[in-house]
């Protein structure tokens, strides 16, 4: 079957989403693990880390793939990818003088592979939720 020019818009706009949804998964797991070592209170987070928090947000996309079918395989890959990125966040963070506390690089790396399962699982689940929907209506 080709493929039509309404499928490549479709799959460029959903390339994009899946891009804003790691940029803001990323940096929310980071932010999440700095409020998690600090006690749940953004007050309670030193200026200091917040500012390194505010330079190391840059808009990059960890994993990028649009599954049809989610499966272990494709999970494994998450947490590759999630071990490279919070690796090279590691190596960015350090080299530039912006570490946060260790503990949150651990902990933003635990959260980043939840994040980004739910994130690609979600996306199969609303999937298959249409299409049963379509086939049904």
């Amino acid at each position: 079957m080709e493929e039509t020019r309404k499928d490549r818009i479709q799959l460029l706009v959903r390339r994009i989403c899946l891009i804003i949804t790691d940029i803001l998964l990323v940096n929310g797991c980071v932010f999440l693990s700095l409020l998690m070592r600090f006690e749940i209170s953004i007050s309670a987070i030193p200026e200091e880390y917040l500012l390194k928090y505010q330079k190391n947000m840059i808009p990059f996309r960890m994993y990028h793939s649009l599954w049809q079918y989610a499966s272990i395989a494709e999970l494994y890959k998450i947490v590759e990818a999630c071990i490279v990125t919070e690796f090279a966040h590691i190596c960015v963070t350090a080299y530039m003088g912006w570490m946060l506390p260790r503990s949150c690089y651990f902990t933003s790396g635990v959260f980043l592979i939840v994040a980004m399962s739910a994130s690609r699982f979600m996306y199969r689940m609303i999937r298959t939720v249409l299409q049963n929907y379509r086939h049904t209506a």
